[in-house]
């Protein structure tokens, strides 16, 4: 177990971490290369300015979890524990990652650049994505009711294939919506 410890610029490559508590910790410029964490629990844990590549996280729990200023390439969170998921990512870098099949509710992902990533059949029910700009990135059959989407730039929400009652959207994709369904403004 690590409790209230401080890790600075360790680099992980090619490694499984199997059942390890991390609590209170906060990791500062560490890189995680080809790391797979299992049935890990971290908890109260802060990630700054770190790295994740192909990074799989298998019935991992986070819970009061904070990425700030991380980056995170070819990430799988789909499987992360349906238990508890308490995790918030912030001012960050977010390509080739898949959210398939979460409960992602009442989570804030603020002032993000998500690049080909994909979320489907997620619940994002309050979810929080401001300022956050989005490039060829889907969302499928999620529950994005009362999310907060304002001030996002680049986000392209099908409403056919989503529920958005209640979400609050940029102008911008307020006009996209409208464009594809085929309504002119006069």
């Amino acid at each position: 177990m690590y409790f209230e410890e401080d890790i600075i610029g360790i680099n992980l490559e090619d490694k499984t971490i199997f059942s390890k508590e991390i609590v209170k910790t906060n990791f500062e410029k560490c890189s995680f290369n080809n790391v797979t964490f299992s049935d890990c629990e971290f908890e109260e844990v802060v990630f700054e300015k770190c790295k994740f590549d192909s990074v799989k996280l298998d019935n991992v729990k986070l819970n009061g979890v904070t990425f700030k200023n991380c980056e995170f390439k070819n990430v799988n969170f789909s499987k992360i524990s349906k238990f508890i998921i308490d995790f918030k990512i912030v001012d960050s870098f977010i390509k080739f990652c898949i959210f398939d099949d979460l409960e992602l509710d009442d989570l804030e992902f603020f002032k993000n650049k998500f690049e080909s990533c994909t979320f489907q059949k997620c619940s994002l029910k309050k979810s929080k994505f401001n300022n956050s700009n989005f490039k060829d990135t889907v969302f499928y059959e999620c529950n994005l009711e009362k999310s907060d989407l304002s001030d996002c730039s680049g986000l392209d929400i099908d409403i056919m294939n989503n529920r958005t009652k209640g979400a609050k959207v940029s102008i911008d994709l307020a006009l996209n919506i409208i464009k594809k369904l085929g309504l002119k403004i006069v």
